[in-house]
């Protein structure tokens, strides 16, 4: 009989442990961002990302800034025009969009993804390829630091001009 209540005892402990475990594993921070396609200027960047929240508990992004030469690049917090499209058939116009920067905070659910537009201001910063960026995001469960990349993907970025 001693051996019955031991064994339902230490069942009863592990069950509690791996219970705690995958909750602690199923809840944390964990985001994933993607840059899709970018355009690069002297003046600017404009990227159009998009982000996952991995995690089960929702999470809002307050910011997300580009760490170049011991210094924060930040993004735009306020929605900014960056595009204007026009359709027109002959002289008619017959569709007008206007594309703008994404608002701040960014809320998503668990297990729920967004997409739009980041706006950079980077007048005064000269991007070398040897260089490293890191891409941080800030949330209302702390920062996220992403892992460094090298700033080659400016060759990938369309030239504004």
């Amino acid at each position: 009989m001693q051996y019955v209540t031991l064994g339902i005892a230490i069942f009863g402990a592990l069950g509690t442990i791996i219970t705690w475990i995958h909750g602690v594993i199923v809840t944390r921070k964990k985001i994933s961002f993607e840059i899709v396609n970018a355009v690069y200027s002297e003046k600017l960047i404009y990227a159009f990302v998009m982000l996952n929240n991995k995690s089960r508990l929702p999470i809002a992004i307050n910011s997300i800034s580009l760490y170049y030469n011991n210094k924060n690049i930040f993004c735009e917090k306020i929605p900014k025009k960056i595009l204007n499209r026009t359709l027109k058939t002959g002289t008619t116009i017959t569709s007008r969009e206007e594309i703008k920067s994404e608002p701040f905070p960014i809320s998503l659910n668990g297990l729920l993804g967004s997409s739009g537009y980041l706006l950079f201001f980077t007048e005064g910063y000269d991007f070398n390829k040897e260089d490293k960026v890191d891409i941080n995001i800030f949330t209302n469960r702390g920062k996220i630091q992403l892992k460094s990349v090298n700033t080659n993907f400016i060759d990938d970025f369309q030239k504004m001009f």
